[in-house]
């Protein structure tokens, strides 16, 4: 699997499946509350000291879109706690554990406690427990992860995946039905064939891996059409491919399939994803929601989606309207309209609905000024003057680390943060929205934010995603440029985000790898500022 598709798996590796027998399962619902995590950790090696570890926890909100990342330390004695918002009666949350890399999948309940247990006994193995309502197994608190990297990697003997990924004129008839294909390959032979997964742990980790796999391939046909041929050409071929025009409404009756009146959807963080995509289809059109009574607006939704889904009512059509608000509280960062909010009051029964949605709207008034410095450049001349293109006519290979430096020298007398990113990295998605408040407080005083990203955001998708993120934006236009940051020596890279802060005479003072947390990146940008 290509390392786009492999880093959004594991952004989402983290918030899969349930577990206890299935009729014992209560079904999920919307509800707003509170939720607690406490946990004991014991570790047999004695050379680990407990205090120094820090446990991370990540709870994805199905109806705001948001995403909770908190941390706790270790006490001494291995204890560490989490309070936390919920949005479902119960969600699927990952806890990893920084210094010692592991990862565990628990459920937890509103307005209840969890309690889990984690020892590491003398030979490194790993024995983990929880208690509420509906417990994971050991098993599956332990290996979720590890599954959804093996379904990953089932594309190095994967032949129908292999199928699409080496074909640049499939039908989109046939490239559904390839996906397809290779989507039921992969569950058949990793989550099937696991008899010590819990029964619904393995319906759930079947069921985000197929919404995920679809979200990333058939909403994108002419996308990978054109991504596929530039992978199997040379590049000064590229503009002999005519990109073939995006399927037609009928080619969206997959949907059908999904079941996705199901309130199982609640457990599932790629359900968010496929509500966005169909909001942003050109091909279905959904109006913009605006300040049309919501009963109204979904009339019109569900002409075009009632045929595709298989219903024309229940959940799905609930969850898409609240989408439909938080799309334009999050896409565009405009707060709603006193029309919009009594629209909301008047439509939707579930009052915890309502209340989510007005309480992310006061978050987004707060945050509102940082799309107003949204600015889209061009990538600059390296410092010798020369244009990134003379490069490329001579060896087609850029300086290591010339054109961060580049960049930087544009912003000389401010404090300069560098976000390596994508638009299908949930990690780096997520710091965007828990770095909202920071860069809000930082509007100000000498501190430019730098976004960086390359063609593998599809450019259509990053257009809109910006626009949420303000900021100084730069789209890398081929791999040259990108590998020239990430493979050198100074500021190389194998995975992000990352992040790159200079001070104010452009010299590299910190270097993260993954999120450091709101507080820490407050820190390190405070002692740059005089």
């Amino acid at each position: 699997m290509n390392l786009k598709m492999l880093f959004g798996l594991l952004s989402v590796l983290i918030l899969i499946a349930s577990s206890c027998k299935e009729e014992d399962k209560p079904e999920n619902e919307v509800i707003k509350g509170q939720s607690t995590l406490s946990g004991m950790l014991t570790v047999t090696d004695t050379t680990v000291n407990l205090q120094e570890i820090t446990v991370s926890l990540s709870v994805s909100q199905l109806i705001s879109g948001d995403v909770v990342a908190l941390q706790s330390n270790v006490d001494s004695k291995g204890y560490f706690h989490f309070d936390f918002p919920m949005e479902t009666k119960t969600s699927i949350v990952g806890l990893s554990i920084d210094n010692l890399n592991l990862w565990l999948t628990l459920t937890v309940v509103s307005d209840e406690e969890t309690k889990v247990e984690i020892t590491i006994d003398e030979d490194g193995e790993i024995h983990a427990s929880e208690q509420n309502k509906l417990p994971f197994n050991s098993f599956d608190i332990i290996e979720l992860s590890n599954l959804l990297i093996k379904m990953s990697q089932y594309s190095v003997y994967d032949t129908l995946y292999n199928e699409f990924r080496e074909r640049y004129d499939l039908t989109p008839d046939d490239f559904l039905e390839c996906v397809m294909r290779t989507i039921n390959y992969r569950i058949d032979n990793v989550v099937t064939k696991e008899q010590r997964l819990s029964p619904l742990a393995r319906k759930f980790l079947s069921d985000e891996f197929r919404l995920f796999f679809i979200n990333h391939t058939l909403f994108f046909y002419s996308e990978q059409m054109e991504s596929n041929f530039k992978d199997l050409n040379p590049e000064e071929k590229w503009d002999s491919f005519t990109k073939p025009k995006n399927p037609d409404k009928a080619y969206f009756g997959y949907l059908k399939t999904l079941n996705l009146n199901n309130s199982d959807y609640l457990y599932i963080p790629e359900t968010m994803n496929l509500l966005r995509l169909i909001l942003s289809n050109r091909t279905l059109n959904l109006p913009p929601i605006n300040d049309t009574p919501v009963e109204k607006w979904l009339v019109d939704a569900k002409l075009i989606l009632a045929d595709l889904v298989g219903f024309d009512t229940g959940l799905f059509y609930d969850m898409l309207a609240a989408k439909a608000y938080a799309l334009q509280l999050d896409e565009k960062t405009q707060p709603l309209s006193e029309m919009q909010k009594q629209n909301i009051k008047n439509y939707f029964k579930n009052k915890s609905i309502v209340e989510i949605l007005l309480n992310k709207d006061k978050e987004t008034e707060k945050v509102a000024g940082i799309t107003a410095h949204l600015k889209i450049n061009e990538t600059p001349a390296l410092p010798d003057g020369k244009p990134i293109e003379t490069y490329f006519e001579e060896d087609k290979k850029l300086p290591e680390g010339k054109l961060v430096d580049a960049i930087v020298s544009k912003y000389k007398g401010k404090v300069v943060v560098v976000d390596f990113w994508a638009t299908w990295c949930g990690p780096c998605l997520q710091a965007m929205q828990a770095s909202r408040a920071l860069k809000q407080e930082m509007i100000d005083k000498d501190v430019v934010f730098v976004y960086i990203t390359n063609g593998s955001s599809p450019k259509e998708l990053w257009e809109k995603k910006i626009h949420e993120i303000g900021g100084e934006q730069y789209y890398l236009k081929n791999d040259g440029e990108w590998e020239s940051i990430s493979y050198s020596d100074k500021y190389g890279f194998d995975g992000i985000p990352t992040y790159l802060l200079f001070d104010k005479n452009g010299v590299l003072k910190n270097k993260s790898i993954g999120f450091p947390g709101v507080e820490e990146m407050r820190n390190m940008i405070e002692d740059l500022l005089p």
